[in-house]
């Protein structure tokens, strides 16, 4: 059981069978939650029901009782809003050890951050069909004796969690469409910890604040996940450059005022942001957080 094995357990349906574990005291039975979720009876080999159900296993939100035909609330401390369990769910994925299957979800997104940044921009996935961008990732995150943790037919719904979580979206090209990391939402998100942990209105030292934030999105610039990422892509992140998904994000959050990028003179050490000759923030030594609402997650 994975989010990326049960490719039809998708975040909304996960999120629609928790709230129906808890509008049944925790409990219900399968028969009860078949009548639920599919009163039409469309999902005819109850593949649908049976991978929402994996998937919400895999994240310990739920366990089978064989005995009693049922199936049991797990999760006692979850958020009472779709956000809020956006949150619950990364903060999981976060604590993921790596044996587990769940764990390619955001070693995947590491990969995405870790190449952009050696490609020095996005450009480089519009070029890309589905076809060769998974069998890339298939081939760098999967090990001598494993077999392959990410194909094709995995793909679409890794979008779907990641899009869930704040991570990504889908932009259209001339083909179609091609999914783009990009951390503002998430980090947006995750600020309400590190205002918890230093305050507002001061400010916080560049390299400070990028660890804290490593530690939250591992998937980032100097995150344990990115590195490993860096390490599978064959590439050495050059001291002190931001890749262009953390850069990014960053910047929108400076224009939004929820944090303050400060430079000052040319202090040697700085962080230079990936360049964008359109923005004026091209390096910074020090973030000031403002005050904002916390998240519930």
């Amino acid at each position: 059981m994975s989010l990326m094995s049960d490719t039809q357990g998708t975040p909304a349906r996960v999120w629609s069978l928790v709230n129906l574990l808890q509008a049944h005291d925790g409990e219900l039975s399968r028969d009860g939650i078949k009548i639920w979720i599919d009163p039409f009876d469309t999902d005819t080999q109850g593949t649908a029901i049976q991978n929402t159900t994996g998937a919400a296993a895999s994240l310990d939100l739920v366990e089978s009782d064989r005995a009693a035909g049922s199936l049991r609330l797990l999760a006692g401390d979850l958020p009472g809003t779709l956000t809020g369990f956006a949150d619950w769910v990364h903060a999981k994925l976060v604590a993921t050890a790596p044996e587990h299957g769940n764990s390619v979800v955001l070693e995947a997104y590491a990969w995405f951050v870790a190449t952009c940044a050696r490609e020095k921009g996005t450009i480089w996935i519009e070029r890309e069909s589905a076809d060769s961008l998974t069998e890339r990732i298939r081939v760098d995150l999967t090990s001598e004796t494993e077999q392959g943790r990410f194909n094709k037919t995995r793909y679409p719904r890794w979008r779907d969690w990641i899009a869930f979580l704040g991570l990504g979206l889908d932009l259209p090209i001339p083909r179609g469409q091609s999914f783009y990391p990009s951390a503002a939402i998430r980090l947006e998100r995750e600020t309400a910890a590190l205002r918890d942990r230093f305050g507002t209105g001061e400010e916080i030292p560049a390299e400070t604040f990028l660890n804290a934030l490593a530690q939250r999105m591992p998937y980032l610039d100097g995150g344990d996940l990115f590195r490993t990422a860096a390490t599978r892509i064959r590439w050495s992140p050059p001291p002190r450059q931001l890749s262009i998904v953390i850069s990014s994000a960053l910047r929108d959050l400076d224009d939004d005022r929820v944090l303050e990028l400060t430079m000052h003179g040319d202090a040697r050490n700085a962080f230079t942001l990936h360049p964008d000759p359109t923005h004026k923030k091209q390096a910074f030594v020090a973030v000031v957080l403002k005050p904002g609402e916390g998240g519930d997650g």
